[in-house]
């Protein structure tokens, strides 16, 4: 196969992928939260389970809910590649090489909640998204 050809391959196939799995986004968990807005504290709880940490000021709660997971990515080794110059003398050449990695994923949540019913909500994080509701 040509590397053109492996490359048309490789885009029509991630297409492929994309469109069949659905896209998770921002925009996406911005719909999830907001469809909570005059919805009863109750039925968050009962869905979402007990918020990680709760407080409140004269005229409101919050509620914050926080999920994390990490996302290990092992590495690759490097390559060497041993060669000699005209004199004889013997080189060794290193290529590539990526160390192991593990990377956070995190979403905050916070819901503001008046006489039982959610009025608002925030979120921060690089993990809040959701697949986009049609």
């Amino acid at each position: 196969m040509t590397r053109r050809l492996r490359k048309h391959f490789l885009s029509a196939t991630l297409l492929a992928l994309v469109m069949v799995c659905g896209c998770a986004t921002t925009e996406g968990y911005k719909d999830v939260v907001n469809a909570w807005v005059g919805q009863p504290e109750l039925e968050l709880t009962q869905t979402w389970g007990p918020p990680q940490r709760t407080y409140e000021t004269e005229e409101s709660k919050f509620l914050v809910y926080y999920f994390q997971r990490d996302i290990y990515f092992p590495g690759s080794p490097t390559t060497y590649q041993n060669y000699f110059d005209e004199s004889g003398t013997a080189f060794r050449q290193s290529y590539g090489g990526v160390p192991d990695r593990t990377q956070t994923y995190s979403c905050e949540t916070l819901f503001e909640v008046i006489d039982g019913i959610i009025v608002s909500w925030s979120f921060r994080g690089n993990d809040c998204i959701a697949e986009e509701q049609e």
